[in-house]
C-alpha cells in the first residue's frame, strides 16, 4: 500500500530495513541483486506480483545473480504514476547502500513496472548508475549497460507515461458518454437505493459487459426520502439550522447512522439530484506524484454535465429554493465567504428561533 493511503511520510527509517546476512554461507551467486514488482490497482490480478517475480528470478539465475528475500520489494495496488510508494521507496535505499551492501544489479519485469513517469524513471536510472548498478528489464530486454541505454530509457519511459495518459482520457470518455445515456456510474447517495433492472416480462436484466452480473439502476428510498424533505422543512419554514437537523437524524438513527453533524447536512442539501438533476464532474483530483497527495479542484459549472431525472426528485423547486436561501444567508453571515460587512449581523437575523447554538464549528 502507498505511504500516502496510510497518512505517513514518503520516507522510511534505515532501521526498518532488513540486510541479507551473508555470514557463514556458502558464496554460490557471483552477484547480489534487487528485485521490484508492481500491479496497479485492486481491479488487478494480484497473482501478478508472483508472475513478475517468477520472471526476475528467472532472469537473475540466467546471469548468476542472486536476489535475497530481503532485496525482494514490491507494491500491491499502487500506481506507478506516483514515486511515494513503500516497496518503491526501500528499493531505492538499497540502491543508494549497494556498494556497502554488495548490490549489483537491479531486475524489474520491465520498465513499466518501475515507474509510469518519465522523470521519476530517469531519476531511478540515474542513481543506478551513479551506483554502477545494472538496471535489467527482466521481459522487455532494457539494459543500463547497453550503450543505447542513455536512449532507450527516456523513450521507453515516455511511452509508459503517455500509455497512462491515454488510458485515462479514455476512461474519461467512456464514463461521460456512459452518464450522457443515462447509466449510473456513481453512487446514488442518501436517499436513493440501487435496484435490479427487470424487462417487459418481470425477468432480471444483465449487463452487456458482464453477462453474470445484473444491471442495476438508482430509485428513491421513500423512508430516506422523507427524512429529508423533514429536514428540509425545518430549515426553510421552522428557523431551525443544519445542526438542529443533524442532532434529529441522530436521534432517529437516520441511515443507520449517527455521525450527521452540520457540514453533512449542508452538502446533503447541495445535491442537485433532490431536485430532479444529475450532474457529474464538479471536481477532479489532482495527484502529487511526488508524495502522493490528492488534492481536489473545483471544475468551473460551465464544464459539468447535467441530465434530467425526474424520476430520482425529492424536493420541490419551492422547498429547494427555500433551504438553499436559509443556508446561504447562513454562509453570507457566518461562513469562510463572509464579508467584513455580513460579519456584523446577528446571529437572529438568520435563526430567529434559536437562543444558543452549542457547536460553532471553529473547535
Amino acid at each position: 500500500q502507498s505511504l500516502e493511503r496510510e497518512g505517513r511520510p514518503c520516507t522510511i527509517s534505515e532501521k526498518m530495513l532488513d540486510r541479507f546476512q551473508t555470514t557463514g554461507l556458502p558464496k554460490v551467486w557471483d552477484a547480489l541483486g534487487i528485485g521490484y514488482a508492481r500491479f496497479s490497482d485492486e481491479g488487478s490480478n494480484h497473482r501478478s506480483l508472483d508472475q513478475q517475480l517468477l520472471n526476475v528470478l528467472t532472469k537473475a539465475q540466467r546471469e548468476g545473480v542472486f536476489v535475497p528475500w530481503e532485496y525482494v520489494c514490491a507494491d500491491a495496488a499502487v500506481s506507478g504514476t506516483i514515486a511515494c510508494r513503500r516497496g518503491y521507496t526501500v528499493a531505492k535505499m538499497l540502491l543508494e547502500q549497494s556498494n556497502a551492501l554488495g548490490i549489483a544489479w537491479f531486475i524489474v519485469d520491465d520498465l513499466s513496472r518501475l515507474s509510469r513517469s518519465t522523470i521519476e524513471s530517469l531519476r531511478t536510472g540515474e542513481l543506478a548508475t551513479d551506483m554502477s548498478v545494472r538496471l535489467v528489464g527482466a521481459i522487455d530486454g532494457f539494459d543500463s549497460s547497453n550503450p543505447q541505454a542513455t536512449l532507450l530509457l527516456p523513450i521507453s519511459s515516455s511511452y509508459h507515461a503517455a500509455f497512462i495518459q491515454d488510458l485515462r482520457a479514455k476512461v474519461k470518455r467512456g464514463m461521460d458518454d456512459a452518464f450522457r445515456r443515462g447509466e449510473n456510474i456513481q453512487p446514488p447517495g442518501f436517499g436513493y437505493r440501487m435496484v435490479t433492472v427487470k424487462d417487459a416480462a418481470g425477468n432480471d436484466v444483465y449487463t452487456q459487459k458482464d453477462k453474470d452480473k445484473l444491471e442495476k439502476r438508482a430509485e428513491i428510498d421513500p423512508e430516506a426520502a422523507a427524512w429529508i424533505v423533514r429536514g428540509g422543512e425545518m430549515i426553510a419554514y421552522e428557523g431551525k439550522g443544519p445542526i438542529e437537523v443533524a442532532r434529529l437524524f441522530n436521534e432517529q438513527n437516520v441511515g443507520d447512522r449517527k455521525t450527521w453533524a452540520d457540514e453533512n447536512v449542508r452538502k446533503l442539501y447541495r445535491r442537485e439530484r433532490l431536485v430532479g438533476i444529475e450532474v457529474f464532474r464538479k471536481t477532479r483530483q489532482v495527484r502529487d506524484r511526488r508524495t502522493g497527495k490528492i488534492r481536489t479542484e473545483k471544475i468551473k459549472p460551465k464544464n459539468w454535465l447535467r441530465r434530467e431525472s425526474p424520476h430520482l426528485r425529492i424536493l420541490s423547486d419551492e422547498l429547494a429554493e427555500a433551504v438553499k436561501r436559509r443556508l446561504d444567508r447562513a454562509a453570507a453571515s457566518f461562513g469562510r465567504a463572509a464579508t467584513d460587512e455580513a460579519k456584523r449581523k446577528q446571529r437572529v437575523d438568520v435563526y430567529p428561533r434559536v437562543l444558543i447554538r452549542p457547536v460553532c464549528g471553529g473547535c
